[in-house]
Parts: C-alpha cells; sequence; structure tokens
C-alpha cells in the first residue's frame, strides 16, 4: 500500500519546485456537523504555499452523479479548523453533477497559509476514500487562465482550435491545466498538445518541443494540473496549446501555473536541530536520528524528486547511481524543514 502523508513546509529552500501534489488516502475521523457524520481530512496550508485546486478520488457505488459530492471548508488566519468562520467555494447540496475524480480548480479564492483546510466525505451514507489530493503551489507564483481559443491550426489534421501564450519575460511555466470535455470519448482521447519555442515570441511548428504526446497517452489529459517544471519552459518562449474542437472537444478554461524563473537546483539549508543522519557519506543505507517523527524525501542534484515520501528512518539508496543527493526531512511537531546533503559511494 502506498504511504501518503501531509506536507508542511515552513523554511523552503528547494529552488526546482513549484506545484506540488500532496495527497492522503485516510480520513482522520468523524465529523457530526454533518447529519449523519461525515468522514473528514485536515490540511493544514504550508507557510509559503497556496492551494491551487482539490481532487477527490472518491466512490459512491448506487449514486446518482448529483450526490457524488464532498464539503471542501477553509479557514483563513489560522491552523485550527472552525466551522462556523469556514468558507465553502462549492455548495454540495446544489451541485448536480459528479465532483469526484476531477480536478476543481480553487485559484480564485486565494486559500493559502496561515489557513486549514477540511474536507468531508459521507461514508456513513455510501461514500468511500480512494485518494484525496491537493495542488499546491508557492505564494509568490500566479496563476494565468484563458477560456475561448485564438483561431484554428491546420497543421493538425481536421484542424484543431489553439490557444498562443508568451511566456512572461523573468517567469517560467510549472504546470498546464486543460478544463475540457469530450463527450462520447473514451479517456485515453481526452487529449490536447502543449508546444513550445525556446527563444523566440514567435511560434514554430517545425522547432516546438512537446512535453507529452497526445498520440500514446492511454488516460485523460484533462481536468487535471500537469507538472512541467522538469521541462524548464521559460521566457523568451511562446507555447501554444492546441485542442481538437473539430472532433469533439469543447473549451472550458486553460490555465498556467507561472512562477518566477530561479535558478534549477536544490540549496542545502542548516538548522539548529537534534536531527542526525548517518553514516553520510554512505554505501546505501542511511540513519535518521530525530526525536520527532519526520516526513523524508530524496531528491536529485538537480531537484529531482526520487523517493518518497516515506516516515521511515532507515532509507536505502543503494539501489541509486553514486553521486551527490538531498534528503529533505520536515518535522511534523515543529512544522519546519532541512536539507541535508548526501554522497552516496
Amino acid at each position: 500500500m502506498k504511504k501518503i502523508f501531509t506536507i508542511a513546509i515552513t523554511a523552503l529552500s528547494i529552488n526546482a519546485f513549484a506545484q506540488t501534489t500532496v495527497c492522503f488516502n485516510t480520513p482522520d475521523g468523524i465529523d457530526n456537523t454533518w447529519t449523519g457524520g461525515w468522514s473528514y481530512k485536515e490540511y493544514i496550508v504550508p507557510t509559503g504555499y497556496k492551494i491551487d485546486s482539490v481532487y477527490g478520488n472518491f466512490d459512491r457505488t448506487g449514486y446518482p452523479a448529483s450526490q457524488e459530492d464532498f464539503i471542501f471548508s477553509y479557514c483563513a488566519g489560522t491552523t485550527v479548523y472552525n466551522n462556523t468562520t469556514a468558507t465553502q467555494p462549492f455548495d454540495y447540496s446544489t451541485t448536480s453533477t459528479s465532483l469526484y475524480d476531477k480536478w476543481i480548480n480553487l485559484t480564485s479564492f486565494n486559500y493559502s497559509s496561515v489557513g486549514v483546510v477540511m474536507v468531508f466525505l459521507p461514508v456513513n451514507a455510501g461514500a468511500t476514500w480512494n485518494d484525496l489530493c491537493f495542488a499546491i503551489s508557492p505564494i509568490n507564483s500566479n496563476t494565468v487562465c484563458f477560456n475561448t481559443p485564438d483561431g484554428i491550426d491546420n497543421t493538425w489534421t481536421g484542424g484543431w482550435s489553439y490557444k498562443e501564450y508568451i511566456v512572461p519575460t523573468g517567469y517560467k511555466i510549472d504546470s498546464v491545466y486543460g478544463n475540457f470535455d469530450r463527450t462520447g470519448y473514451p479517456a485515453s482521447q481526452e487529449d490536447f498538445i502543449f508546444s513550445y519555442c525556446a527563444g523566440t515570441t514567435i511560434y514554430n511548428n517545425t522547432t516546438a518541443t512537446q512535453p507529452f504526446d497526445y498520440s500514446t497517452t492511454s488516460t485523460s489529459l484533462y481536468d487535471k494540473w500537469i507538472n512541467l517544471t522538469s521541462f524548464n519552459y521559460t521566457s523568451v518562449g511562446v507555447v501554444r496549446v492546441f485542442l481538437p474542437v473539430n472532433a469533439g472537444a469543447t473549451w472550458n478554461d486553460l490555465c498556467f501555473a507561472i512562477s518566477p524563473s530561479t535558478p534549477t537546483g536544490i540549496n542545502e539549508s542548516e538548522y539548529n536541530s537534534t536531527l542526525f543522519i548517518y553514516p553520510n557519506p554512505t554505501n546505501g543505507i542511511l540513519n535518521i536520528a530525530s526525536k520527532n517523527s519526520c516526513i523524508i524525501s530524496v531528491f536529485s542534484s538537480t531537484g529531482e524528486k526520487i523517493l518518497g515520501d516515506s516516515i521511515d528512518k532507515i532509507i536505502d539508496l543503494s539501489l541509486l547511481p553514486k553521486g551527490l543527493y538531498f534528503m529533505r526531512i520536515i518535522d511534523k511537531l515543529s512544522n519546519t524543514i532541512e536539507i541535508k546533503k548526501i554522497i552516496l559511494q
């Protein structure tokens, strides 16, 4: 079974990250504020971050789509949830379509730290948890959205509508979100094309690079944030996103999460603590000594996450290539973070 844990970040020094997905597969308990008792998960928005969207991978067998619902509540300016002061971005009681298995965009609500979220699910009335996920990004990042294309590009068979976007000077694209529909098509054909031309503000299809190949995608690309941080799509550069509207697809929103350009990689930061890692350098097995519970992740020297998130205090890196790595240790009690340089021999 996969392990998924809350991430609390207060002193982040990882430049390579932009939007991150944080998931949970179990609730915290039952809240009887809601009739019949609804299970709930509480999430404190990490310091310096905001919630961009929420995804509920839930089921409610035998119920119509209008009752596939959950409650999202947010309390601003606190880390202690209070139902009487909470705000809710959507009202489940008036929702006529399913809220399950889709990313719900929350960027317009500015749900940021300091703040706490509670998500409630009617498990006592037939709903079941699989995963609850939040897409979060640094507060200094921005979300830019468009709800109409610029025109039709006949480079693609049948003509695909397109939206062109010039990456603002000093910014990079962290992720892309397509709130599109293609009724009657299987998930493998819920696709779009993302193309980027580096070093120019004029799009040229022959020089464009694409982070994913729609023709070989077997799952839907719609209604999800797709992380693009590893591709370094920065200014000067221009993007085109194509959608097969002439073959049944419809536009709702196209969004880009952008943030100021920063150097790629991870900076090591040290804090005074009782946390120790040994042996270091290591041949593969690392021990983490800490008086508090921790969440541990390992990253390559370029900022790629290659192991995590784990609560185990013995970490095995023996299958990785020798070299330099960074370990992020989040103290669950103090909500602080340390980045440790690891040498694998």
